[in-house]
Order: structure tokens, then C-alpha cells, then sequence
């Protein structure tokens, strides 16, 4: 009889002890499950997420395949901030021009995307570069038959199928090494148009100013006979005129520069006086030839050809109150590089 009490004792304490452990395990069970909810309703306790998102420009990398301007990628904080940075780059013209456009692509942990103007890529288009590993920017501009490269620290090393890519587009635009009628020249460090580069075009306007400015020389200095030029057909009969500018203090004053703008075969049509570059070669016409504007006495002026020359002070022309399209052919425009030369 005592055996059998003392059994039953035995399986009560096994019986005990064995729900008091799975107790316990329920109850950790429990405490695991609550650790591992975030109260959102705790305000002061700080709470720390892991993130393997790498920072700066590489948020690129997840719109492979997706459209610039779809994704808003320069609208990015990061990205639009440093694209204005780069000296000398028009991010608002950028924006403005960004109309068309290829999906963003990588190669090499290279970003590559292009956009250009709607309906006139030749006119405005941008090559944008973007180096991740080296965290670089290029943006490769082009312009009708020129070509500015804009690099925010120094030249990306392309992938050949980029490189490739865009010598395509550097020879359809006539850029680099062309022709002996137009010019030569290299695209690094700076690209010239080959409507105001040509080394023979240019000897023949050096002659043309040193006949119609002879007695001028002799006041001169070496470093004030110099000029640049542009040419353009402005009266539609596929002979070139030529624009000549001058950037010195001969020619300049505070009002602004002369101008030369000359036949093809060095006869003056216009010497123009405190005016401005760039000139800008309207569509429309007057009796003929291209109407011009240009700034004088701090407006924008226009210029109709009288049938024998344009006017030469521009001060007194009547302002121009409306916005020049950006297909207007701008002469001697800076914001593309212009050779200088001497006569």
C-alpha cells in the first residue's frame, strides 16, 4: 500500500513539473513575440533601421530600363544640386530641352541617358554620364555643328559601347576631324563650329580687316588686332556674309562693341556700333534679308535690311518686346567656345 501512495506521489510532482516548463516556454514564447513588435505609439524610444541603400547618385541603379523624366531624376536633391554646380553648364536649359529621351542604361557602373528638343535633336541635345564608382558627371551637349563637353570633376572613361555611340552622333553632326573645306579640329578639350573655325576663311577675313582698317593699324596694339567671326547666309543666295567681332578695348566702350559685317568678298554691308553679341538671324525678312536683333542701349533690338545695308547704331532701332524662338540662329554666341584670331 505505501508503494503504490509513494508511486502516485511520484507521477503528481512529474505531472507538476512538466506543465510548469511548458509554462515557461509559453510564456517566452510570448515575451519573444512582443519583443519583436515595434511599439509606433513609444515616443522617446529610438528606433535604429539597417538599410544596405547606398547613398548619393546610386539610386539610379534601381530605374535601369525607366525614363529620366518618368522617374523624376531631376527632380533628386542630390542630382539637381550637382548638375547646377558644373561650371559654365545651363541646368535650366537642360530641363527646358529635355523633351525626348532614351531609358537610363548601365554599363561598367557607368549611367547613361540622352534627351534632346522635340522634333530638332540636332538643335539641342544632352549625353548625360554618370560614374558611380568614381562619382563623376560628363554631360556632352550638342548644338547644330558644335559640341561642349561639360565634366563636373575630369573625363569619365567611357564603355566602348558608349564611346562607340557617340562618335556616331559626332560625325552626323560634322564634329572632330571633318573635311579640308570646313575645319579640323580637335573635340578635347573644346569643340569649334565649323562656321566660325576655318583656318582659311579666317586668312581671308584677316585680310579684309587689315585693307579696311589700315589706317588704324598704326594705333593698335598686337593684342587689340585680333577678331572673331561667324558666317551666315542671310540673304538666301548660298553665298556666305560674315559677322566680325571684336573683344577689345579699340572697339569696345561702355555702350558696347563694333561689328563688321562684310559680302563674301570683303565689301562692307554694315559696320554696327554699341551693340552687343550674340546676333540673332530672324526668319523673317525685309526686303530680302534676314531681320537681325541685337542688344544695344540695354534692350533687344531689331534690324531690317534697307535694301543696301542694315542700320549701324542700333540704339536708335525700336526694341524688340517679344522672346526670340530657339531655333533663331545666334552669331557669335559665347556660350559655345569661338576662336580668336589675329590680322
Amino acid at each position: 500500500m505505501k508503494s503504490l501512495k509513494t508511486i502516485l506521489f511520484v507521477l503528481v510532482i512529474l505531472l507538476y513539473n512538466c506543465n510548469t516548463i511548458n509554462n515557461e516556454k509559453t510564456k517566452k514564447s510570448i515575451n519573444k513575440d512582443k519583443d519583436s513588435i515595434i511599439d509606433l505609439n513609444t515616443k522617446d524610444e529610438k528606433i535604429t533601421v539597417e538599410s544596405n541603400t547606398k547613398p548619393g547618385l546610386y539610386f539610379l541603379t534601381n530605374l535601369i530600363g525607366k525614363y529620366p523624366t518618368q522617374e523624376k531624376i531631376f527632380e533628386n536633391k542630390i542630382l539637381s544640386a550637382r548638375l547646377k554646380n558644373i561650371k559654365g553648364f545651363n541646368y535650366e536649359n537642360l530641363i527646358h530641352f529635355w523633351n525626348v529621351e532614351n531609358p537610363i542604361v548601365m554599363v561598367d557602373d557607368i549611367i547613361h541617358s540622352s534627351g534632346c528638343k522635340k522634333n530638332d535633336c540636332p538643335s539641342n541635345g544632352y549625353e548625360l554620364f554618370i560614374d558611380l564608382k568614381n562619382d563623376n558627371i560628363n554631360i556632352f551637349y550638342f548644338r547644330e555643328n558644335t559640341l561642349k563637353v561639360y565634366t563636373e570633376k575630369d573625363w569619365i572613361d567611357l564603355p566602348k559601347i558608349f564611346q562607340d555611340e557617340l562618335d556616331v552622333k559626332k560625325t552626323n553632326a560634322k564634329i572632330g576631324s571633318v573635311d579640308e573645306s570646313e575645319s579640323s579640329y580637335s573635340i578635347i578639350p573644346i569643340t569649334y563650329s565649323p562656321h566660325n573655325s576655318n583656318i582659311e576663311t579666317a586668312k581671308k577675313i584677316s585680310s579684309y580687316l587689315k585693307n579696311l582698317l589700315k589706317d588704324d593699324l598704326k594705333l593698335m596694339t598686337p593684342d587689340q588686332r585680333v577678331f572673331q567671326y561667324e558666317e551666315v547666309d542671310l540673304n538666301g543666295d548660298n553665298t556666305k556674309e560674315y559677322l566680325v567681332g571684336f573683344k577689345n578695348s579699340y572697339f569696345c566702350g561702355t555702350g558696347g562693341c563694333t561689328f563688321y559685317l562684310l559680302y563674301n568678298d570683303g565689301t562692307v554691308i554694315t559696320i554696327f556700333s554699341v551693340s552687343e553679341a550674340p546676333f540673332i538671324a530672324l526668319k523673317s525678312k525685309t526686303n530680302g534679308w534676314r531681320n537681325l536683333l541685337v542688344h544695344s542701349d540695354r534692350s533687344l533690338r531689331i534690324l531690317k535690311f534697307d535694301g543696301k545695308t542694315y542700320p549701324n547704331n542700333p540704339s536708335v532701332s525700336p526694341k524688340f518686346t517679344e522672346i526670340p524662338s530657339d531655333d533663331a540662329y545666334r552669331l557669335l554666341w559665347d556660350e559655345f567656345p569661338i576662336p580668336t584670331f589675329n590680322f
